[in-house]
C-alpha cells in the first residue's frame, strides 16, 4: 500500500556513534572509514506482502545468500508498531559479521534506510523501493478516519487486521527520517515504478539528497516493483552489490 511510507521520529532519534566516526567525510571527499566484507541479501516487504512477493527475485539470484524474513513475525506478543519492526529487524541481524545488501518495498524501504543508518558496519548496498522519509500527516490522519469506517473484512488479504493497520499508522504520524539522510553512507539505488506517480517525486528528492544515492526508474512497474517488475530489482541488487566504498 503506497500510503504507508517511510519515516522516522526526529526527535529521540539516537546516533549509535558519531558520523564522522563512521563513514568518515560526507559527498564532498567521499571516503568511508570501513571496508565492505562479503555480502548477503536481506529483502523487506512492504504492508499487504508477505516473504513470498520477493519470489521472482529470489528466483534471479540463484546461489546467493538471501534473507528475507516475514515482518509480522516480528510483532507476536508486543505492540503493533513502527518501533516493533525496527526493533525485531535489528534482533534478526544483531551479531553479524557480515556486512547485508538491504532491500525494502516501501514500508521495507523505511527500515532498511532507518537500520542503514544507524548501522553502517552491518550494510554494504541499499536499494530502495518507493521511499519516503517523511509521513503526509494530514493525509494519514484522513486516511484513518477513513479506515475506521470500514468493516474488518475490506483489511483481508493485508496480512494485519484493520486494528493493527490503524495501529500501525498512528505510530508513523510523527515519522521524519529527513535528518539522518547524510549519515547513510552507504551505496544508494532508489527504485520507483514508472506507473507511481504518487512517490516518484519523493524518490528522487532522496536520492539527490543521499550522499551516494542514484534514482532509477522501473518502466511499467507500479507501486510494488518487486512484484511488476523482479527483474528490475535483480539488476538493481547486482548493480549497488559490485559497488566499492569511494576511497
Amino acid at each position: 500500500m503506497w500510503w504507508l511510507w517511510p519515516r522516522r521520529f526526529s526527535a529521540g532519534i539516537r546516533s549509535p556513534s558519531p558520523l564522522w566516526a563512521r563513514c568518515g567525510p560526507p559527498r564532498r571527499t567521499g571516503r568511508w572509514c570501513w571496508r565492505r566484507k562479503a555480502v548477503e541479501y536481506c529483502l523487506l516487504h512492504g504492508l499487504g506482502q508477505s516473504p513470498a512477493d520477493w519470489a521472482a527475485v529470489e528466483a534471479g539470484l540463484p546461489g546467493q545468500k538471501i534473507l528475507c524474513p516475514d515482518l509480522a513475525a516480528w510483532w507476536a506478543g508486543r505492540p503493533v508498531t513502527y518501533e516493533s519492526l525496527l526493533e525485531g529487524l535489528e534482533a534478526q541481524c544483531a551479531g553479524r559479521e557480515e556486512a547485508m545488501v538491504l532491500c525494502g518495498c516501501s514500508l521495507g524501504a523505511i527500515l532498511a534506510l532507518d537500520y542503514a543508518w544507524r548501522h553502517p558496519r552491518q550494510v554494504s548496498a541499499l536499494v530502495l523501493i518507493a521511499p519516503r522519509v517523511r509521513m503526509p500527516r494530514g493525509l494519514l490522519r484522513l486516511q484513518n478516519g477513513v479506515f475506521r469506517l470500514l468493516p474488518a473484512r475490506a483489511f483481508a488479504g493485508q496480512g494485519m487486521g484493520k486494528d493493527q493497520v490503524l495501529s500501525l499508522t498512528r505510530s508513523m504520524l510523527a515519522l521524519d527520517l529527513t535528518p539522518t539522510l547524510d549519515a547513510v553512507c552507504q551505496p544508494t539505488l532508489v527504485l520507483c515504478g514508472e506507473k507511481d506517480r504518487v512517490n516518484q517525486s519523493a524518490a528522487r528528492e532522496i536520492a539527490r539528497r543521499l550522499p551516494h544515492g542514484r534514482y532509477e526508474q522501473a518502466a511499467g512497474a507500479g507501486h510494488a516493483v518487486n512484484k511488476d517488475r523482479p527483474g528490475a530489482v535483480v539488476r538493481a541488487l547486482q548493480t549497488v552489490a559490485m559497488m566499492k566504498p569511494p576511497v
